[in-house]
């Protein structure tokens, strides 16, 4: 739970600025600098995509948020941080117009969405933003992908968080120094950037990739996403550990040892209940999935069960790889996703997991695991291998029950004692 060193620069820079942007590759904790920067003492709102409100909750706590943390799930109970409080809302939920907020720290993750100054949701966060910095408060914002296609994209992101003139000076020197001119349909195009175009978003902004910090990272760092289940998947999973507890079996039980190979029955409804919860998973999973595309991260999913797999099968950009898929199909998807080709590669634990090498990504997404550790770690390993220059970020999607929590967690732990253990031993 210690920061790493670039961490704890960036949460530096932060603390040293009243307007900021954060511009660390994907997977480089921006969330926790921007959490270990923020007082603590004074009013914190966070504003993020909808499905990233509960990881932000999640993630307040793992690192020590003491106080109350509100989630805003409807746009009529939107409401402004008073006191010592977080309050964490969608891009979605912004009300038209805000008034001022007294020594807020308002933090802005996926600022990128923000760059279109035509948008709703742009308008309605520059107010916000403005009438923040007039409160004596700050504003950070937070995106892998400052500059995702165009370079007046840019200009948007840091107009909305009031850093454009800071940074440029103003409108006609960016076009100078990003090299645009006025096409006939009255938009812009761009050519190569003149040098020092650069130096303006140093003024203002952090930024670090994965290879230049990659001395100060482990070789896998594994993080949990929550989802929320349905109230009739929450009722399925109450029943299988009601069931399992009348015949003296805990989720503890399950989870460390095969103290209940005995009840068939039990653990049919166990394979019924982890399909039913894996199939829950999709929406999040998609929503992970296009958050990768927009930053454009090369991803790899993984999944025990097929469904997760087969969403993603017609998905524009991806190829899929399961029991049914030819053995020429999979060298053949293997090598576009090597070569850039693909935005991503998804598969079946069982029929990806080993003899693949797909090292473009450092980023992996399991929406469910195998039951054997050990097949975890060989599909871990297809991205952490020879070949790959940085560090490998593992995402977890893990279902608000714990049954889910426990098996997740237990998994994790156990290929640990294996990557420590027997792993270690190898000359």
């Amino acid at each position: 739970m210690e920061l790493y060193p670039y961490q704890q620069k960036g949460v530096s820079f932060l603390q040293g600025r009243q307007s900021a942007l954060l511009f660390d590759e994907m997977g480089l904790g921006k969330t926790v600098q921007a959490i270990k920067a923020a007082d603590w003492n004074n009013p914190i709102l966070v504003v993020c995509p909808a499905f990233l409100k509960f990881n932000w909750e999640k993630e307040l706590r793992l690192w020590g948020y003491p106080h109350h943390i509100e989630i805003i799930n409807k746009k009529k109970e939107y409401r402004k941080p008073v006191g010592a409080e977080a309050v964490v809302v969608s891009y979605s939920m912004l009300p038209p117009w805000s008034n001022k907020l007294d020594n807020t720290t308002l933090i802005a993750d996926e600022a990128h969405c923000v760059k279109n100054y035509k948008a709703q949701r742009t308008r309605r966060f520059r107010s916000l933003s403005a009438a923040t910095l007039k409160g004596n408060g700050r504003v950070w914002a937070m995106t892998g992908t400052p500059l995702m296609n165009k370079p007046n994209e840019l200009w948007g992101l840091l107009k909305s968080i009031g850093l454009s003139y800071e940074a440029y000076r103003d409108w006609d020197n960016f076009v100078y120094l990003f090299n645009g001119r006025k096409n006939r349909w009255n938009g812009w195009d761009w050519a190569t950037p003149r040098k020092g175009a650069g130096e303006g978003l140093k003024k203002v902004g952090l930024g670090r990739r994965k290879r230049t910090v990659l001395p100060d990272l482990p070789n896998k760092a594994r993080r949990f996403l929550g989802v929320t289940l349905s109230r009739s998947v929450k009722s399925m999973c109450d029943d299988v550990v009601s069931e399992l507890q009348s015949h003296g079996i805990s989720l503890e039980d399950m989870a460390a040892s095969n103290k209940a190979a005995g009840l068939k029955i039990e653990f049919e409804n166990i394979a019924k209940i982890r399909k039913a919860v894996a199939d829950a998973k999709i929406p999040k999973m998609l929503e992970y999935v296009s958050l990768f595309e927009e930053t454009y991260t090369p991803l790899v999913v993984f999944a025990q069960h097929r469904a997760p797999i087969d969403a993603l099968a017609t998905r524009e950009g991806w190829a899929t790889i399961t029991g049914s898929t030819p053995q020429k199909k999979r060298a053949e998807y293997v090598q576009m996703f090597q070569e850039g080709k693909l935005k991503g590669i998804a598969g079946t634990i069982g029929a990806m997991s080993t003899g693949l090498t797909l090292t473009h990504a450092s980023n992996m997404l399991f929406v469910d695991m195998s039951w054997v550790p050990g097949d975890n770690l060989q599909a871990e390993d297809r991205i952490c291998r020879i070949g790959q220059k940085s560090a490998c970020q593992y995402l977890i999607l893990n279902a608000d029950h714990p049954m889910d929590e426990l098996v997740n967690r237990a998994l994790v732990y156990k290929a640990d004692i294996l990557a420590n253990s027997v792993d270690k031993a190898y000359a």
